[in-house]
């Protein structure tokens, strides 16, 4: 029989002893007791014989360790890997756990069996930041200037500011924006005038229907006047600010050192104006952007402190010093020049004889559509994104289109109920027809 790699010895079986063995190959024949050896018994191996036989078997032992090391790794190799394969099992059918050092900013993809394809950490939330009133790392402020003569708000603006990159981004609400609701004329300047009580309720009714419109609370306002104008420019000095040519108002094109009077020019339209101006609300968002960045160019803290406090004073505003400063400080020598600054979009409509007037009136429609995209990528605070059954921008066309104009709205003639969504009375000259029901009172409740 021949011997195989690293067998450490062959035997012969003893019943067959006459077979044929292979040239070259030695002989191990097995004694039995009773039995003398044959002349196929092996020799007593000699001294020399002896030593070269153990050098021989020194490097068969020493492969069969290889051997067995290797065999061995293998072994702990596949039970490691069915050991890991159990438990990848049962864990895959247990829900998962969010990691607790993650923020509440985190966001994470779930597939089918509840484990994440992807974890994505949002940049952890500044903890000296203002929260909002939607806990959310972008805060809007409402924009208003307020012509103090007609108490009238000449521009509404919605300002956000996005706590992940401190970017900007400013949008306009024209004017003669179309709205609904029981007011004199249905647009968004008539607002504050006929809905304030001197205890500020002209500017929360003002930003509870924006809120309304563009789907989500608000975080702040602040009141444009004169004063306050006055205020934050002698706080750094002046500004100097190109003018353009502007037909709503008498201030003269060119550059020059602003001061609160001429600034508030920017922000008031002259009595006799009754145009739909898009014009007025871009150089309004210029001028605010480029006094914002005066104002946060320093980076001394009492500076900062003593302009923060200058642009507060007598302000109508719910923004506190602290919260003010906040971001001072963290938009110090920010430059607005790539801020996003717009109109929301829209288009100018007429209503006429369709709509069963003896007249014309012009108003300024924000296209709902146009407003989700934009609201949804610069403005929206919320988790999920808008869509135009969020929003509330009001358009011309309606449910109905019957009907007359009362004092306070429109009223359907054969239901007599109330509809919203209608066209309301455009001119400054109420009616004597009687309204139909609900009868007004003193003060009536604004539509939704």
């Amino acid at each position: 029989m021949k011997l195989f790699g690293n067998q450490k010895r062959q035997r012969t079986p003893a019943a067959r002893p006459e077979e044929e063995t292979p040239q070259n190959e030695p002989i191990v024949q097995e004694h039995a007791p009773s039995r003398e050896p044959t002349d196929f018994a092996v020799p007593a191996p000699q001294p020399k014989a002896k030593t070269n036989k153990k050098s021989g078997q020194g490097k068969q032992d020493h492969t069969s360790a290889k051997s067995m090391a290797v065999l061995l790794a293998a072994l702990a190799l596949f039970v490691t890997t069915a050991l890991m394969c159990f438990y990848l099992i049962e864990k895959s059918g247990q829900p998962y756990e969010l990691p607790e050092q993650l923020s509440n900013n985190a966001k994470v993809d779930y597939v089918v069996n509840s484990q994440p394809s992807t974890l994505e950490t949002v940049k952890e939330k500044d903890p000296d930041a203002p929260t909002g009133v939607n806990n959310s790392v972008i805060l809007n402020t409402l924009l208003v200037s307020l012509d103090e003569t007609s108490y009238r708000t000449e521009s509404v603006m919605l300002m956000s500011v996005n706590l992940d990159d401190y970017s900007v981004s400013l949008v306009s609400l024209p004017r003669d924006t179309y709205i609904s609701g029981n007011y004199e004329n249905s647009t968004i300047n008539d607002i504050y005038r006929e809905k304030d009580d001197g205890k500020g309720r002209g500017i929360r009714a003002l930003q509870e229907a924006v809120e309304g419109m563009v789907g989500f609370k608000i975080d702040y306002h602040y009141v444009v006047t004169q004063e306050t104008l006055t205020n934050a420019l002698d706080a750094i000095d002046g500004l100097r600010f190109r003018v353009p040519r502007l037909d709503f108002c008498a201030l003269d094109s060119g550059t020059r050192k602003m001061d609160g009077e001429d600034a508030i020019q920017l922000f008031t339209y002259d009595p006799d104006y009754y145009d739909i101006d898009l014009e007025g609300p871009d150089t309004q968002r210029k001028f605010l952007l480029s006094l914002m960045s005066e104002l946060i160019a320093t980076n001394d803290e009492g500076e900062m402190k003593s302009r923060a406090q200058a642009v507060l004073n007598n302000a109508e505003t719910n923004v506190d010093e602290d919260t003010l400063l906040y971001f001072f400080k963290k938009l110090t020598r920010k430059s607005f020049d790539d801020a996003y600054s717009v109109t929301m979009p829209g288009e100018i409509i007429s209503l006429g004889e369709d709509e069963g007037l003896d007249y014309t009136v012009e108003y300024y429609q924000v296209s709902q559509e146009d407003a989700v995209s934009v609201l949804n990528e610069y403005f929206n605070p919320l988790e999920k994104a808008l869509t135009v059954f969020n929003i509330n921008f009001r358009q011309k066309s309606g449910l109905s289109t019957d009907g007359e104009y009362q004092e306070y709205g429109f009223h359907n003639q054969n239901s007599g109920s109330h509809n919203g969504g209608s066209t309301t009375k455009p001119t400054t000259e109420a009616t004597t027809a009687e309204p139909t029901s609900p009868a007004p009172t003193d003060a009536p409740v604004e539509d939704p």
